[in-house]
């Protein structure tokens, strides 16, 4: 079972794999704050729910056993960001530092760079947090049957958050008030505006079709009543 002081560890170890990237078993002591026990405690079950994972082994400097060495899985990330988020504010403070360490999990966070340069990355933060919050990805995240289930392979799973932060803004116009350079710099690089193009497009796909079901009731609602 699961305590609180369980789930407080499991924060602390996966709030330093998001900063850190990738820690030795041995090194977590000293980035955590957790005894090495707690750490051993909560590693292998960390491991099964697929929140981190074990990524190579270095022989150990002083003959021993192998040190084993960890990273963040996607979910595990995205679980650490929820928390940047949380009313427990002090982690708040590693969202940059979390976000310039893994380019290679988001298109948004590859995209960083060009954000900061247009002074959007405010407005980036705030359509995250937004996009954390969607019932979509907290449906994953919070999910009882797991990652796996939830999605194909995590590659679903990054689209789904790119997805909701990059279209946010548009969807909801947003970017009118807040972020007005934020259109241009996803028109100008190719790889932003064909992501987004592409969403959108499913978008409106999606929408075309549930307008034809509406039209379709309406038209069967006259027929019945005219009957």
């Amino acid at each position: 079972m699961r305590t609180k002081a369980t789930i407080k560890s499991e924060i602390t170890i996966i709030q330093a794999l998001a900063v850190h990237k990738e820690i030795g078993q041995y090194e977590m002591p000293k980035e955590t704050g957790l005894s090495y026990r707690t750490i051993l405690r909560n590693l292998r079950p960390m491991e099964k729910r697929n929140e981190i994972k074990l990524i190579r082994t270095m022989p150990s400097e002083k003959g021993g056993k192998e040190k084993k060495i960890y990273a963040i899985t996607f979910k595990g990330l995205v679980h650490a960001l929820s928390n940047c988020f949380s009313k427990d504010r002090r982690f708040r403070e590693n969202l940059e530092d979390i976000i310039k360490a893994h380019p290679d999990k988001l298109l948004t966070f590859k995209k960083w760079t060009l954000f900061e340069k247009a002074n959007l990355q405010d407005f980036m933060l705030e359509n995250l947090e937004k996009a954390l919050r969607s019932e979509i990805v907290e449906t994953a995240i919070f999910s009882a049957i797991g990652l796996n289930r939830t999605f194909k392979n995590e590659k679903d799973w990054q689209d789904t958050v790119d997805r909701a932060i990059l279209t946010i803004p548009i969807l909801s116009g947003t970017y009118r008030r807040h972020g007005i350079n934020y259109v241009k710099v996803c028109k100008q690089d190719k790889e932003l505006k064909d992501f987004i193009t592409r969403r959108l497009a499913l978008i409106e796909t999606r929408i075309h079709k549930e307008l034809d079901m509406i039209k379709e009731w309406n038209g069967y609602v006259v027929r019945y009543v005219v009957q």
